[in-house]
């Protein structure tokens, strides 16, 4: 499978200056491209988290003009659904051994889910 590179330390580009950022891209390498070289790959995909590509136009096109130079393209998504929301507090219950309350937290994940999924259609 590939990996892709969604930042070492999950920044935002809207509030990291451009080189701060670029450097955090290359501090992932570092990590996942000793992993697809040891199968003859290397990373080819990114994703900017939170989606967020940048306060200015400016911004998008060095960052994404870094990407290109380093044979990167940006994943296309499709859909957000926040799940970031949910797993903290599943991560939680699950770890305290609270089984009923980590049930309920993937029910209401799943209709937040299907309601995500709806809107995007």
């Amino acid at each position: 499978m590939d990996l892709g590179n969604h930042t070492y330390s999950h920044l935002s580009l809207n509030k990291t200056p451009v080189d701060a950022y670029i450097a955090d891209v290359a501090l992932d390498e570092t990590e996942t491209a000793p992993l697809l070289a040891s199968s003859g790959r290397r990373e080819r995909w990114f994703r900017y988290p939170f989606l967020e590509t940048g306060p200015t136009k400016e911004t998008r096109a060095r960052f994404e003009a870094w990407l290109g130079a380093h044979y990167y393209r940006v994943a296309p998504v499709t859909m957000e659904n926040s799940d970031w929301q949910f797993s903290g507090p599943y991560d939680d219950a699950m770890a305290r051994g609270v089984a009923r309350q980590a049930l309920r937290i993937q029910q209401q994940y799943l209709g937040f889910t299907r309601q995500i999924v709806a809107w995007y259609v």
